[in-house]
């Protein structure tokens, strides 16, 4: 069999084959006799393990690709500082206008068609879909969402006291309604296969404008619940109740 074949002692790690450049003494390129090898001076590695070791330095990028064609590779790294730590992009791509983007800024994940889902969140134990967000502009939470709101006095103005709130709610409590989902709508699977109970955002619109805003432009908006308007409703109903209650008491 022809070739060359060069030895080395057993567990040595020298260099079994290098490359020099001429008029230099550092080596280009590598391969050690523990099945390792380097490139460029070490800036790109493959251990005796196998794992592979790169610096980008301040320019440069990284493809790694299932097909071996690297015309679109599916994971893209690449540097964009000259700091000597990774802080460039992180590119993984499959089809056309489908890509996640990890950079320094942010996340950026992007779908090809529209009402693709961009990101869901799983609960481990049970396998449900607990947090969707879709590339509508959408977003599912099956459980509470807690967020600070800013009451303080000193960020308002124009303070009057609210109007009454017991006749509102009383023709709201009328509307409610039962129902079930249309497959088209910004849900999970799991809580479109649920009836609901609760108000139709146009019925509840005439009631009271405030209670309602829209969601996404276009011909792919649709009207929501402003759930914290609605409780501050309930809120004065309740306080208009007990004074009626107490009036009807002192008679």
């Amino acid at each position: 069999m022809g070739g060359v074949y060069t030895t080395r002692p057993a567990g040595s790690s020298d260099s079994a084959f290098a490359c020099f450049q001429q008029g230099t003494p550092a080596y280009t390129a590598s391969i050690n006799a523990d099945g390792s090898a380097s490139f460029a001076n070490g800036s790109f590695v493959v251990n005796s393990a196998g794992i592979i070791q790169t610096n980008l330095y301040s320019s440069g990028t990284l493809h790694l690709d299932s097909t071996g064609s690297f015309n679109g590779p599916k994971v893209v790294l690449s540097a964009i500082d000259g700091s000597g730590v990774f802080s460039g992009t992180v590119a993984a791509t499959q089809g056309a206008g489908n890509y996640v983007n990890l950079q320094p800024n942010g996340l950026i994940i992007s779908r090809g068609g529209n009402g693709g889902v961009l990101y869901t969140g799983r609960n481990g134990s049970s396998g449900a879909d607990v947090i969707t967000f879709n590339d509508s502009g959408a977003a599912t939470f099956t459980g509470n969402i807690t967020a600070g709101n800013v009451s303080d006095i000193k960020f308002k103005e124009n303070i009057t006291d609210a109007h009454p709130q017991l006749d509102d709610v009383v023709t709201l409590g009328s509307s409610l309604k039962n129902w079930d989902w249309k497959e088209e709508a910004p849900l999970n699977e799991e809580l479109k296969s649920k009836r609901f109970l609760g108000l139709i955002a146009q019925e509840a619109e005439e009631v009271c404008p405030s209670l309602t805003y829209e969601v996404g432009e276009g011909k792919d908006s649709y009207k929501a619940i402003n759930h914290d308007i609605l409780v501050m409703k309930l809120l004065g109903a309740v306080a208009e109740l007990k004074a009626e209650v107490e009036a009807l008491k002192a008679k």
